[in-house]
């Protein structure tokens, strides 16, 4: 009697510590991720993830959640790369529970994309985002369409001075920090080029991610 009682005991202390896990990785979980740079370079990090991110300094935190207000953290963890630190998150929005985007952020507040390494997930959404002239990366919602002759004229002499053998085929205005900005859909035959450009016609970095 007595052991069957403990065994059942057991068996229940056992299902609580697995509900209490949720469904994501257990803490101390090895991960390796992959970041794209703002050059388009990559670095392959090897995190371990942490069940409390409430230790991650004040800066990291403070900036995915002003990077990425409508999302939260669903998953963080630690990370070394070529003997630097990164923050690893999994964010998850809170508008649509399969939109989801992986970043990793080092000690200096600067962020860079995950490498999405699953090819046949195609529930979430593209990410985008640009790269201003001090290096920050920038998460912004491209998907309002705009007449390329609404451009702001300084936007269009930038293109043109800098393109001007291509011809412009569609522009859209992104919202995001610091914006507005335009995404500009470059033509030259069968080659096609995006490029992103702020309010006052300077050039900016752009990164796309299915």
């Amino acid at each position: 009697m007595h052991r069957t009682l403990f065994a059942v005991l057991a068996l229940s202390i056992f299902a609580l510590g697995i509900a209490a896990c949720g469904e994501g990785n257990d803490p101390g979980t090895l991960l390796r991720e992959t970041i794209i740079t703002a050059s388009g370079d990559t670095i392959v990090l090897d995190c371990e993830e942490e069940d409390d991110w409430s230790s991650f300094p004040t800066l990291v935190l403070d900036l995915v959640a002003d990077s990425f207000p409508d999302y939260s953290i669903d998953e963080a963890g630690l990370c070394d790369g070529d003997g630097t630190v990164y923050y690893w998150f999994e964010l998850e929005s809170d508008l649509d529970e399969e939109d989801e985007i992986e970043i990793a952020v080092d000690a200096s507040g600067i962020w860079y994309l995950v490498e999405d390494d699953d090819d046949d997930d195609d529930d979430g959404e593209d990410f985008e985002a640009v790269i201003n002239l001090f290096g920050d990366t920038i998460a912004v919602d491209c998907d309002e369409e705009i007449a390329i002759a609404a451009l702001p004229l300084v936007v269009q002499d930038s293109v043109n001075t800098a393109y001007p053998d291509w011809d412009v085929d569609e522009a859209e205005t992104c919202d995001g920090i610091g914006g507005p900005y335009y995404l500009i859909e470059l033509e030259d035959g069968d080659d096609e080029l995006d490029v992103a450009f702020d309010a006052l016609g300077q050039e900016l970095g752009y990164i796309e991610e299915d």
